[in-house]
């Protein structure tokens, strides 16, 4: 894995940001999401800096924000408590509530979440966002990245929660449209 990721930061920067992005959400519903510490912590000791972390921290908020999106979209009592509980944690960096409890039910929702973790991911990258100690990838961590790359590290944040909660919004709100 060290390797393939290597390998796409030769290529770009943005082009590493984009499948790895793509590759998150995924890994981690699999587990295969904690292979990545290992690296992220390499390059902290090898180079005093990581730029796989910030693209960490893109999925979280784009898991975030297509789960407030079904939050909002949702009618039924019950399921807007455990959904709107999921998708706080999802900012709060625990995003496997919002992923097993919420996104496996709505494929669409789990899309939406990759295009934005992908595209954010892809928008940071380009900019070479990166971080000089490691951190949870959380809301909170954003004083993290305060020094060059803040607002880009914050627009990168922006772009995953607000992209993923609209993405979510238009495909689910359409299909929930389509059944009644």
């Amino acid at each position: 894995l060290a390797y393939f990721i290597e390998g796409l930061f030769g290529v770009s920067a943005s082009f590493a940001g984009l499948i790895v992005g793509a590759i998150r959400p995924v890994a981690i519903l699999t587990g295969m999401h904690h292979a990545m510490t290992p690296i992220a912590l390499q390059n902290f000791s090898d180079r005093g800096y990581d730029m796989l972390m910030p693209m960490m921290f893109m999925a979280n908020m784009a898991i975030a924000g297509a789960t407030f999106a079904i939050w909002r979209l949702s009618r039924d009592r019950q399921e807007k408590t455990v959904t709107l509980s999921a998708a706080i944690s999802a900012l709060l960096g625990i995003t496997e509530p919002a992923l097993f409890g919420v996104l496996t039910r709505y494929k669409k929702a789990f899309i939406a979440a990759t295009v934005a973790s992908s595209l954010a991911s892809a928008f940071i990258a380009f900019f070479g966002v990166r971080l000089y100690g490691y951190i949870l990838s959380s809301i909170f961590s954003l004083p993290a990245y305060i020094g060059p790359y803040f607002m880009f590290a914050l627009s990168g944040v922006a772009i995953a929660l607000v992209l993923s909660f609209v993405i979510t919004t238009v495909l689910v709100g359409r299909e929930q449209t389509a059944e009644k």
